[in-house]
């Protein structure tokens, strides 16, 4: 990438990031409103509005896997965005991988979230869902990174840029804006 995409690719990460957050927790929402269920969503979180509601163990499962699900088809998307733009198609499959290695990290070190949630609910651990999303999305990441001629600074610009971005939405977008839906 030359010092222009590298600069518009610190731009556009941001954008992204908020993008990919709101699509995420929009596959959430979605899910368990298709379910019946009447849902709250934010920046960084989607849920029953009454949290006294036990939905059946599938329903739990269907929820926590289309926010993670959507992640995915992003990235998918991101094959073919990259031949119309290969800063925004990086972009975007960078902070797709980015996302789920950090919701990771939180399942390990904190709390267990969609993937390792739904890995649990099997009974297969809460590594192996997270681990076999965060590998597809790792070489959807370097078929993109390839087709956009991104070098080792444009992984270095892309991750300083998607971990600003991360810390951004969480630690400030989503306490500010609250519910979105």
């Amino acid at each position: 990438m030359t010092f222009r995409q590298l600069i518009s690719l610190a731009i556009a990460l941001p954008v992204v990031a908020v993008a990919g957050f709101y699509l995420h927790e929009l596959g959430h929402w979605g899910m368990g409103e298709g379910l019946g269920y009447d849902m709250q969503m934010s920046l960084n979180g989607a849920s029953p509005i009454d949290p006294s509601i036990q939905p059946p163990l599938l329903h739990t499962m269907l929820v926590k896997g289309a926010g993670p699900a959507v992640t995915v088809i992003l990235a998918v998307l991101s094959l073919f965005l990259v031949r119309l733009s290969a800063v925004l198609g990086f972009a975007l499959a960078f902070f797709s991988l980015h996302m789920r290695l950090t919701a990771y990290l939180i399942s390990v070190f904190i709390n267990p979230n969609d993937e390792a949630s739904i890995g649990l609910q099997l009974g297969v651990g809460p590594h192996i869902v997270h681990l076999a999303v965060i590998a597809l999305l790792c070489v959807i990441a370097l078929i993109v990174g390839h087709r956009a001629k991104a070098g080792w600074l444009a992984w270095l610009v892309a991750f300083i840029a998607s971990s600003a971005s991360i810390a951004l939405v969480v630690m400030t977008l989503d306490p500010m804006l609250g519910r979105l839906l």
